[in-house]
């Protein structure tokens, strides 16, 4: 895998690096890590967003919080025609400030918790903002101090307007075990339980008294988001719809089809062709 160094994107002098940058057709960047720190997130457009084998669809608002050693990548998602694209925001920096501006003001904050945030279009708008006003100080050390404290603070309000509707993180973790064996179901609740070493009714309650949803639909939720990411991914990668069905979770075909159109509105094989038809316009040059 490899792995950036900061000496390889700051010019002498430079206190961080920072760009916004439209990729298209087949650009992107492969699973890698790297030695410093970095904030980015999408403005524009939507690309399929990696960590190890998790593959995500981020949208404008999807926002990441990137320390040393973390490993992603990301990619334009596959279409037949046309060109898709996207536009994400980057600023990359040595550690020191981020985890300096963690420990005096947000003590009770994990990036490694909070890797990958949906922040909206709201919070993107906010976030270029505030990378505006990086862009026009310099960037200075305290530039770049007032970016990080801006970005922590769009988090916590996200994270307060979460909290209240958030999973324990025990549970949370099962379901991406569960999803994470990309095979069909036949009781997933059952088998969310039996991973999370808790019976199927406190595992049901837990989830309809936080969500208000019942443990079978929340489930279907998450197995239906997972075979949207995969049907953006070009189809040589994943397969079949049948083969994604199974992938995401799915036991019965047909019953795959319904809930994909009673949700989406829209067949699964239409849903993709769609995915593949976002083009955007011209290029946006990098922020040096």
């Amino acid at each position: 895998m490899q792995v950036l160094s900061i000496d390889d994107i700051l010019k002498p002098g430079d206190i961080a690096h920072i760009a916004r940058v439209r990729f298209s057709g087949h650009d992107g960047v492969s699973q890698h890590t790297h030695e410093f720190a970095e904030i980015f997130w999408i403005e524009e457009g939507q690309c399929l967003f990696g960590e190890g084998n998790r593959r995500t669809i981020a949208t404008p608002g999807f926002a990441c919080v990137a320390l040393p050693e973390d490993e992603h990548g990301f990619s334009v998602p596959a279409r037949k025609s046309g060109q898709a694209s996207f536009v994400m925001v980057n600023v990359a920096f040595r550690p020191e400030p981020l985890l300096e501006a963690l420990r005096r003001h947000h003590p009770l904050f994990d990036p490694k918790d909070r890797r990958r945030m949906e922040l909206g279009p709201e919070g993107a708008r906010a976030l270029s903002a505030s990378f505006e006003r990086l862009v026009r100080s310099g960037p200075s050390a305290l530039g770049l101090d007032r970016f990080i404290l801006d970005t922590l603070e769009r988090i916590n309000e996200a994270d307060r307007r979460q909290c209240d509707t958030a999973l324990p993180d025990w549970l949370d973790e099962a379901v991406g075990r569960l999803l994470h064996r990309e095979l069909p179901l036949e009781k997933p609740v059952e088998e969310l339980a039996a991973i999370a070493g808790m019976s199927r009714e406190h595992v049901s309650r837990i989830i309809r008294a936080k969500l208000g949803l019942s443990a079978s639909e929340y489930l279907r939720t998450r197995m239906l988001d997972k075979a949207a990411a995969l049907l953006a991914l070009d189809a040589g990668d994943v397969g079949t719809i049948a083969d994604i069905a199974a992938r995401s979770g799915f036991s019965n075909l047909g019953g795959f089809y319904r809930s994909f159109r009673a949700t989406r509105g829209i067949a699964p094989a239409a849903f993709r062709d769609r995915v593949r038809k976002n083009a955007l316009p011209q290029a946006v040059r990098p922020v040096r």
